[in-house]
């Protein structure tokens, strides 16, 4: 009997899907045993990678990556800087409502309440990495990017070192 995968080039593009997605799932899974006790959430978090709208659960991935790779320092500073977006705009702030006015607004706030210059950089430093990221895998367009790269001359933020 001929294998049906053999003649139709459906179905064979479709079996070579099946099969590369679990390899992501099987490599996933390593990484996570490798570095640390594996859980269904862990791996969910981690496959949901490139499927976010909110800053908040990609920048949970982000920490999540982090720690299966034993980059703990990395994981502190993100989530510290998700606690950061948190305080400031709440439990649910999606990647098109943080615009170069909500990040002047926020700024001005933190230094209000007392927050130092080097600390408010470091936190907006790191919320313009997670932009880049989001950019970069293709979760965002990059219209949505709220920071300058020109000097503020674009209109949008500029992070005041």
């Amino acid at each position: 009997m001929v294998n049906p995968y053999l003649k139709n080039p459906e179905l064979k593009k479709t079996k070579e899907q099946i099969e590369k997605s679990f390899e992501i799932i099987g490599e996933t899974i390593d990484n996570i045993l490798k570095n640390g006790e594996y859980s269904h959430e862990k791996l969910k978090i981690l496959l949901k990678k490139g499927k976010f709208t909110d800053v908040l659960q990609y920048m949970d991935s982000m920490i999540l990556q982090f720690e299966t790779e034993g980059r703990v320092g990395n994981a502190e500073i993100y989530r510290n800087a998700k606690a950061f977006l948190r305080r400031y705009l709440g439990d649910k702030v999606l990647f098109k409502d943080i615009t170069p006015k909500v990040l002047e607004t926020i700024a001005k706030k933190a230094i209000s309440d007392g927050m130092r210059q080097t600390s408010l950089s470091m936190y907006l430093r790191t919320v313009r990495s997670v932009y880049n990221s989001a950019v970069k895998t293709n979760i965002i367009d990059r219209s949505l990017y709220p920071f300058t790269q020109n000097e503020g001359k674009d209109g949008k933020f500029q992070i005041t070192e």
